[in-house]
């Protein structure tokens, strides 16, 4: 809808500046071992083969209906990414409270848009907008601090070449607003994800960048720096040349600030300890899953938007994962092709498959509140209405 409109006008003007300063390029160095060395823990026990799910109708607000949920506590929180409102629900939809609102007040956000919003573990609000911005405010909703985060650029964008190229040089990177999303750790140490669109390495013109481009930053909220660019995308994309249309992923932490990514054409989840190390993996293939994956390697914007809007939607591939630590439950989402009319949910117990079910169209797993699991926000454009499914599971042992 209206939010990956503008989404897809980000990713063009992107592709537009890339085509016209388009040159190819190649590095020796070699991706580290440690990101996908871990065991494979895999296991798989179906328990049952479908969910019952019931509707909840939330409280008519006033909105721009472009946004998503997130479940703190008891609450139901739809972030309103236009307007920057955000409406607090009890479970069962009903309206408790509307905060902040685009503005310059101290309890007001002063971004244009939300890209990403995390509720830290000492209770305050993490927003990032469209242009490096990072707004923190309290638990009361009051701004307490903002700042664009400073990236360490240690080469002028001139001096970067075929020949000095490294793929931990901060300049070749940005958010990866296509899938924006931000974790935090025990610490507050905060992380989000990012996608290299430099000229000389970037997911269109450049098969490096497949093996070699770095997948997270980590921001320091202190200082407003950002630390590190680090990890890897799934070794998978190197049995293809190109799959720029397949470059998200999707990632989770725990309370041992374990990171879990989910790769989309890679059937395993990979356990990363806070040492950036691959521990272990886990995870199955979904059902028939259909995997002729458009390559693409061209400067055309027009055949870039083909893969988007015709190809990509008649494959098969994971988009998103949510982990239910209290329940040892973790969910993956995962796209059919447009002519099944479903998508698919696989449900595990640990690292134990124990369901892979059919859900609707664009189905993810925004969080629970005992006894309910809650999807993410129904957002219909030609209903001015706000809806979740919510369902329960049986025991599993």
């Amino acid at each position: 809808m209206q939010y990956q409109l503008y989404t897809y006008m980000k990713i063009l003007i992107k592709l537009v500046l890339i085509a016209f300063l388009f040159i190819s390029c190649s590095t020796d160095k070699k991706p580290n071992s440690n990101f996908f060395n871990g065991v494979n823990k895999s296991e798989k026990k179906i328990a049952f083969n479908t969910i019952a799910l019931d509707t909840v109708v939330f409280d008519p607000i006033e909105s721009s209906y472009n946004g998503f949920f997130d479940i703190y506590k008891n609450e139901i929180n739809f972030i309103d990414q236009r307007f920057c409102w955000i409406f607090t629900f009890d479970k069962d939809g009903k309206i408790q409270s509307q905060n902040l609102g685009q503005g310059a007040g101290p309890n007001e956000l002063d971004t244009g848009f939300i890209d990403a919003y995390k509720r830290l573990p000492n209770g305050k609000h993490l927003f990032m907008g469209s242009v490096f911005d990072v707004h923190i405010h309290d638990e009361n909703w009051e701004r307490e601090k903002k700042f664009v985060m400073k990236w360490n650029l240690t080469k002028a964008g001139w001096e970067i070449n075929a020949d000095n190229l490294d793929p931990d040089e901060q300049r070749l990177y940005s958010p990866h607003y296509e899938n924006f999303k931000i974790q935090t750790n025990s610490n507050n140490n905060v992380y989000f994800t990012v996608e290299a669109n430099h000229i000389l390495f970037n997911k269109y013109y450049t098969k490096e960048y497949y093996d070699m481009s770095r997948i997270f930053a980590d921001l320091d909220l202190e200082s407003g720096k950002v630390k590190s660019v680090f990890g890897r995308k799934s070794r998978e994309y190197l049995n293809y040349n190109y799959l720029g249309a397949y470059d998200t992923f999707d990632y989770v932490m725990d309370s041992k600030n374990q990171m879990y990514v989910n790769h989309p054409i890679d059937s395993l989840i990979y356990v990363y300890n806070d040492e950036h190390e691959n521990i272990y993996t886990f995870g199955n293939a979904g059902k028939n899953m259909m995997t002729n994956y458009p390559e693409f390697n061209s400067q055309e914007i027009d055949g870039i938007m083909s893969i988007y809007q015709n190809k990509k939607p008649n494959t098969s591939y994971y988009t998103d994962v949510k982990h239910i630590e209290e329940k040892d439950i973790f969910f993956r989402s995962y796209h059919k092709p447009i002519a099944e009319g479903v998508d698919g949910l696989q449900i595990y117990k640990g690292n134990v498959l124990v369901a892979d079910v059919d859900v609707p169209k664009g189905f993810k797993v925004a969080g629970y509140i005992d006894p309910y699991f809650y999807s993410d926000a129904i957002l219909e454009e030609d209903e001015l209405t706000l809806k979740a499914y919510k369902f329960t599971l049986p025991n599993i042992e």
